[in-house]
């Protein structure tokens, strides 16, 4: 099958040259507010994999109904193109400035809802607005494709555009704005960005009216619908085929997101790893877009397009396979290369993959009146099949198998895929049987080669250049929550951070247990105690020891910290203690949920201040949150990890509050602190029999410094580094630090 292709015509003055700036431009604010959206819902909805993964399947389900119904807009006669984008900018504009107060209603009247509920709710909220900026690409194909007469090149250049403009935005929101203006701010940015859009596109509307109205009725495209005189339609593959390997391109390319994405946040574990992960991403589907927009100029038949198709797929393959692995020795070799590698590692591969959209839209979708049609059909399906990468590998895949077994999958499917295309790609029968039977002993060599190939991998994400000097992971608990290593040694990483050591003694305190073991010192009768997060259990087997806890509730987002427990007997019998319940959660949803509860004392050993989302855990209002679930003489005792904004924050709200060691206190009142009480408690902690602090005379020396650690302060400013503080000094010690909200998130950026 042998087509031809003409060299696409020139459009008329004016028309591109402003298209392409201000299709660029609109990239910005999609981005902005995808980030700033996700952050607002994630405050309201939680933070587990089954919100993230409600939340992003709702991005990607208005995306694609977005791309049907521009689609069956840019087919109806008469209708200006450029305008109907101009109006569609200007919706996202009002949109964008009244979106965040939206979501806070929204978030005031969802809190009881039951889950069900809540998630209908979210994907009305995002279907608006996310329908709006998926129409915007068949719309503007249709108007390209009205000039050009060429579905690759103008899917191509305008993906490009676009894409890369939410690149850009990417690294702006990771590296300054979303740190600078904080999540209400960049949404005001990304309206005023739409505005201008919007504007820039009506204008350019209206100046082409005036001017098609000046010339002379002719036969071109805008004036009768038809394709111009001389150009032949593109190649014609069935769209349904064309359908199906965008669909399947689709799951690739977003299964492969979510394992860059797993493997740099275990490098780097910051907010902006996700902007920077994504704006490589995106500016590979950029580069990718570009090349298919060349190939899809300079190619003449169906087959040489199919073979550029399969060959992308088999390359994509490959380096989808060495990906992770090349990284982390980079990383291994000096700390500093590991991130630049990964990122222009990412970059490549996706650009390789971003080759398939043009090259699928071109062999699917003939140059006539109906190709926004087409386009936003082919649309569609690549965005289903991201969904089904987000479903099907980031909820079920991942939660059963690891990033080797899983890199592994998507490598065989894309070698699988592009072994597929071979028959067509004009090659003969021999050349497509080699391919076939090439792709099959690849894929069976792939459970082979996985093991040697990511051999040591965690610890060279974890530990880059210090690798050499650390003991290796002797367990990994993988799931769709993420990634837990423990070294021989019981040192913990959760996410690539260190979460603490699997030991449970007062005596030899390498986990600082001596902060939860303070509980009765601050508190008379703890009775009815709240803890978030689980963790390595050890500070939930010293609250649980206490002797005055009758019931610990304990709110854990990741299932795997149970099966970890479950392997070390210092803190396995956690699971078995009848007055301890594990709920798995995330913190903030259920407190939302749960209104009517109230405990005596909240304990949180919160994770480092700068990861990401841990704003949620640490902000004024998460902390007004947790008062309301406070008894009368309730205190919340929780580790700021060393951050001054937090202890800031903690005094603002609570001025009576204290700070011992790197954990702060804080309650509605002055603090009825006790040491005769923590003398008591000490003497009656015991986990599995054993007192915490043995009735020797090593124990009782331990329990007179830890007597004395309880003194509080009476100075009026002291410094950062003594044992406790009052709230007179660490606001003095603060005085200028803006306190952490949710808007402004904290120290995450």
């Amino acid at each position: 099958m042998s087509i031809g292709l003409s060299r696409a015509a020139s459009p008329p003055a004016g028309s591109i040259p402003l298209l392409l700036p201000l299709f660029f431009v609109s990239g910005f604010p999609a981005l902005i507010y995808q980030l700033v959206w996700q952050r607002a819902l994630f405050a309201v909805y939680g933070v587990n994999i089954e919100a993230v993964t409600v939340i992003v399947s709702g991005f990607l389900l208005g995306l694609g109904l977005g791309s049907l119904a521009g689609g069956r807009l840019s087919s109806i006669r008469g209708v200006s193109l450029l305008g109907a984008f101009g109006a569609i900018e200007l919706c996202l504009a009002a949109i964008g400035f009244v979106s965040l107060d939206a979501l806070d209603l929204f978030s005031q009247h969802a809190a009881a809802w039951p889950a069900w509920a809540s998630t209908v709710a979210v994907l009305a909220l995002l279907v608006v607005p996310t329908t709006l900026m998926g129409a915007t690409l068949p719309i503007l194909v249709a108007y390209l494709v009205r000039r050009s007469a060429n579905v690759g090149r103008s899917v191509g250049l305008l993906y490009f555009v676009n894409t890369l403009g939410s690149s850009v935005a990417c690294f702006a929101a990771g590296m300054w704005l979303m740190r600078t203006f904080g999540m209400r701010g960049s949404a005001n940015a990304a309206a005023v960005l739409n505005l201008v859009v919007g504007i820039g596109a009506l204008a350019g509307a209206a100046a082409e009216a005036r001017r098609r109205g000046a010339e002379a009725h002719g036969a071109s495209v805008e004036a009768d619908g038809a394709p111009r005189r001389g150009v032949a339609p593109a190649p014609g593959t069935r769209m349904s085929a064309a359908v199906l390997l965008a669909a399947l391109t689709g799951y690739l390319a977003l299964s492969y997101e979510m394992l860059w994405f797993r493997a740099f946040s275990l490098a780097a574990g910051t907010a902006s790893a996700f902007a920077m992960v994504l704006g490589s991403y995106l500016a590979g589907v950029a580069l990718g877009s570009f090349r298919g927009r060349e190939l899809c100029g300079q190619t003449v038949d169906a087959p040489s397009i199919i073979r550029a198709l399969a060959l992308s797929l088999a390359l994509a393959a490959a380096l989808g396979f060495a990906l992770l692995p090349l990284a982390s020795h980079a990383g291994a070799f000096a700390s500093p290369a590991l991130i630049p590698a990964m990122l222009l590692l990412v970059m490549l591969h996706t650009a390789v993959i971003g080759l398939a959209f043009p090259l699928i839209s071109h062999l699917g979708v003939p140059p006539d009146a109906r190709a926004g049609v087409g386009v936003s059909t082919i649309y569609l399906a690549n965005i289903a099949g991201a969904v089904a990468g987000t479903l099907v590998t980031g909820f079920v895949v991942m939660d059963h198998w690891g990033l080797p077994q899983t890199t592994a999958l998507l490598t065989g499917l894309a070698l699988v895929l592009a072994a597929a295309l071979a028959p067509w790609a004009g090659a003969g029968r021999r050349p497509a049987a080699l391919a076939a039977a090439e792709a099959a002993t690849l894929v069976a060599a792939l459970p082979f080669a996985a093991e040697p190939a990511f051999a040591g991998l965690f610890e060279r994400l974890v530990f880059k250049g210090a690798v050499s000097e650390k003991p290796p992971f002797t367990a990994t608990v993988e799931n769709k929550s993420g990634v837990i290593n423990v070294t021989a040694d019981g040192y913990v990483f959760g996410g690539g951070f260190y979460d603490g050591r699997i030991s449970v003694s007062l005596l030899n305190d390498v986990n600082g247990l001596v902060r939860p073991a303070m509980l009765s010192f601050f508190h008379p009768a703890p009775a009815e105690v709240l803890m978030i997060g689980l963790a390595t259990g050890a500070w939930a087997q010293v609250v649980a020891a206490n002797p005055h806890v009758q019931r610990l509730t304990i709110i854990e987002i990741n299932r795997g910290y149970r099966d970890l427990i479950a392997g070390h007997d210092a803190v396995r019998s956690l699971l078995q203690n009848p007055k301890v319940e594990i709920v798995f959660d995330d913190a903030r949803r259920w407190l939302r949920r749960n209104p009517g509860r109230r405990f005596d004392a909240v304990v949180q050993n919160t994770t480092w201040h700068f990861r990401s989302n841990v704003t949620n855990l640490l902000s004024a209002e998460y902390l007004d949150s947790v008062a309301r679930h406070l008894r009368p003489g309730g205190i919340m005792m929780y580790n700021t990890t060393g951050s001054a904004r937090a202890q800031r924050t903690a005094c603002v709200r609570f001025p009576e509050a204290v700070r011992y060691a790197n954990m702060m206190v804080v309650g509605a009142g002055v603090l009825a602190t006790d040491p005769d009480r923590l003398d008591g408690a000490l003497r009656g902690h015991r986990v599995d029999g054993q007192s915490l602090l043995p009735a020797d005379e090593a124990g009782d020396r331990r329990r007179e410094e830890v007597l004395a650690s309880a003194a509080m302060p009476h100075l009026t400013l002291q410094d950062a580094s003594a044992r406790s503080e009052t709230c007179a000094s660490i606001l003095k010690r603060t005085e200028g630090m803006p306190i952490i909200t949710d808007d402004n998130m904290g120290e995450e950026w």
